[in-house]
């Protein structure tokens, strides 16, 4: 199915958190969140199999079979045994993880497939040409890539038919210097901007304390001092700094840079996908 940029469709799930990535999440709240997106309106689901080591994946394959949604996952980045993430796109792993999905999500075509992350060991002509084929072959129906410069998302786009890139994106946060949304749209390809509220930042005005459990704890970018800088970036884009305290503001905010732009919410409870609803 397309992906059409229109109303709640402007909004995905992203599904990171539901696999536990934040600290534990129960099967049946994972479902129900699930539920609750769709139940709003929201037709895009974004997963991976890096996310609980294809956790993620499984659920949405129960949850939507039978429904008109479109998903996005990725190949390309995993963890090994020990932990440590380490990158793999060569074809025969790109092939590996794409059926794997398949069978996950129960579907037969991926919706939207990105490079997870460049792997510096293999050439880019090789994974473009793998991408090719596999929209050729219709694994998949649009291809992209995720933790993408404008460069090279351009440079790729002139081997495949690259339409999305994913990075990350907030009022807190820049894409890279000196790049906009409107300069991926300008080129013709779609935004998804994940961590739209800065992984949960903007849900607030004051820095907070993360668990042990939650990845954030361990992030460096989102320490005190870290917290401190964001928050005073995304005080500088908004008049009334408070009405941050309004998650919906902060989505809006993304959502207004441009109408190829999609904001990929990280809800973890029916509760919070309809508080992140904007108006």
């Amino acid at each position: 199915m397309a992906v059409e940029l229109a109303g709640a469709q402007r909004l995905a799930l992203g599904t990171m958190g539901l696999a536990g990535v934040y600290g534990p999440v129960p099967s049946d709240i994972a479902q129900q969140t699930i539920r609750a997106a769709l139940d709003v309106g929201i037709t895009l689901f974004d997963t991976a199999p890096l996310y609980g080591n294809g956790i993620a994946e499984r659920l949405l394959g129960a949850e939507l079979a039978g429904q008109d949604a479109a998903v996005v996952t990725k190949f390309g980045l995993a963890a090994g045994r020990d932990g440590m993430l380490f990158r793999d796109s060569r074809p025969a792993s790109v092939r590996r993880s794409v059926e794997t999905s398949l069978r996950r999500l129960r579907r037969d075509r991926i919706d939207i497939l990105l490079q997870h992350r460049p792997d510096p060991a293999v050439g880019e002509e090789e994974v473009a040409g793998m991408l090719q084929r596999l929209v050729e072959e219709g694994k998949a129906a649009q291809v992209g890539l995720s933790g993408s410069s404008l460069t090279r998302a351009v440079a790729m786009g002139a081997m495949a038919p690259i339409r999305v890139v994913q990075n990350e994106f907030s009022a807190a946060s820049e894409i890279l210097p000196r790049e906009t949304p409107a300069d991926f749209s300008a080129a013709g390809l779609m935004l998804m901007a994940h961590s739209p509220l800065a992984r949960g930042l903007l849900a607030r005005t004051q820095p907070r304390l993360f668990p042990v459990g939650d990845h954030r704890a361990t992030m460096r970018s989102l320490d005190q001092a870290g917290q401190i800088a964001l928050l005073a970036r995304a005080a500088l884009r908004f008049s009334d700094f408070a009405t941050l305290s309004d998650p919906r503001v902060a989505i809006r905010w993304v959502l207004d840079q441009g109408a190829a732009v999609v904001a990929v919410i990280g809800a973890r409870s029916p509760a919070q996908v309809r508080g992140l609803m904007h108006e």
